[in-house]
């Protein structure tokens, strides 16, 4: 699956770590990364490039999440305009 995401919408990718060596981490203190890494763009955004982590608002994110044996992925997609910061 190829994904293009549209005019000003940025498609991220961001972590969870869900279990240490072997043991399953509480909701409560799982691990969240404080930054998204950007995998596309769409055909408007200026600022952001793919690569570049961001902090960003999870106020109008769509997301999805990809499991695997000690981290949740969380894809997702949200605004140029929600991007509050980048990490250099």
């Amino acid at each position: 699956m190829n994904i293009k995401p549209c005019r000003d919408w940025i498609y991220f990718e961001a972590r969870i770590v869900t279990k240490i060596a072997g043991l399953e981490i509480p909701d409560m203190a799982q691990k969240k990364e404080e930054y998204v890494t950007v995998l596309k763009i769409g055909s408007n955004v200026k600022k952001i490039s793919i690569g570049e982590r961001l902090v960003i608002t999870f106020r109008d994110v769509i997301n999805h999440k990809t499991e695997n044996d000690t981290t949740d992925l969380i894809h997702g997609f949200v605004r140029e305009e929600d991007v509050i910061a980048k990490i250099e």
